[in-house]
């Protein structure tokens, strides 16, 4: 909220993570009095939990509060605020800075509010409830799990690509490709038995674990990561995939990939 937070939120807002944790409230007629007080905001996924206080001689106190790191001390930023009841705003000014905010709801103790940003028609949404006394909702965050923005390690995931029998894994054996490349290979280790193998890109390595057999299909989970720091950040870096195969006719094998609950399949042609 306001224009210390501005540019703090915008990668919050760019990478999804701005939602609120509440219902919306139903906008109402809304004058100063609604708004005087002291109202703690519900945390952002970045750990942002300010707390905003309304005063009676229309001075607006912002008390900064970041749960990552809440031993820094963020200060606080006083503004002059007027409520414009025809248009459910908050205007807050100081000598330096000017922002407008608009009033989404006020229903008892919860208060919503969104703040227009200045970039591409965007704006950020806030959840707050009123509370006695300046303390933030830290209790409630949640710290994002940064495991996957980081290099794998070993212990990320457990290789286990070991095909079991089964009377057609010989059907199996070869490369699979789609239009494009290569999805997947069936081959023989050193030891002599059947595995899963997907060779490496320029990006990223594979390996798979959980290959059991399920009737006349494959099950496995695939797993895939890079080596390369600004590839830490994507969504396929730690990937895991719960996968099945089975063949179909004419030497074609349909493989079907599980994405957070949302299945897909496609056709798959030995090379």
């Amino acid at each position: 909220m306001f224009k210390h937070v501005i540019v703090v939120l915008l990668v919050t807002l760019l990478s999804g993570c701005v939602r609120p944790t509440t219902q919306p409230a139903s906008p109402s007629a809304v004058d100063k009095k609604a708004l005087i007080g002291i109202w703690a905001m519900l945390p952002l996924k970045n750990g942002i939990a300010n707390v905003v206080e309304f005063r009676a001689d229309d001075q607006v106190l912002l008390h900064s509060f970041n749960c990552e790191n809440p031993q820094v001390k963020m200060g606080v930023e006083q503004y002059h605020y007027a409520v414009d009841k025809s248009s459910l705003t908050i205007r807050l000014t100081s000598p330096d800075h000017a922002t407008q905010l608009k009033i989404l709801g006020i229903v008892g103790r919860a208060m919503k509010l969104k703040q227009p940003i200045g970039f591409e028609n965007e704006s950020l949404t806030f959840s707050y409830l009123k509370v006695a006394q300046v303390v933030p909702f830290c209790e409630m965050y949640k710290p994002e799990d940064k495991s996957p923005k980081t290099a794998f390690k070993p212990g990320d995931f457990i290789a286990a690509p070991a095909i079991p029998e089964h009377k057609d894994l010989d059907k199996f054996v070869g490369k699979w490709r789609s239009e494009k490349a290569t999805q997947l290979e069936i081959v023989k280790d050193k030891q002599g038995r059947f595995t899963l193998f997907q060779p490496a890109d320029d990006n990223w390595r594979y390996l798979f674990n959980n290959v059991h057999w399920v009737g006349d299909e494959l099950n496995f989970n695939s797993y895939a990561y890079s080596e390369k720091p600004k590839l830490f950040d994507h969504p396929f870096h730690k990937s895991q995939i719960p996968t099945q195969i089975r063949l179909l006719p004419n030497d074609k094998m349909r493989m079907t990939i599980d994405i957070d609950g949302d299945k897909s399949a496609f056709e798959l042609t030995r090379e």
